[in-house]
């Protein structure tokens, strides 16, 4: 129920369509919805400052922890 509990579900790498339903199907959204700093680390596992990068995101929610997910992804944009 914090702005912290974030879990990365699926490995980095090319993707499973199997697994990937599997996986989405399988989730329960509990607790706060902290959507920037869950982009902010995907970018990060995807070494999004040496690779282009695609990041998914699922939700149950806006962003719910103070945080601007659209600010965030002017930040990351390559320039």
């Amino acid at each position: 129920g914090d702005c912290t509990d974030i879990e990365q579900v699926l490995p980095v790498g090319p993707v499973d369509a199997a697994a990937f339903m599997s996986t989405v199907d399988g989730l329960t959204p509990t607790g706060k919805t902290p959507l920037t700093e869950a982009v902010r680390q995907a970018a990060q596992a995807l070494s999004y400052q040496d690779n282009p990068a695609t990041v998914i995101l699922f939700s149950d929610g806006i962003e719910t922890c103070n945080a601007d997910p659209c600010a965030l992804a002017t930040e990351l944009e390559p320039r």
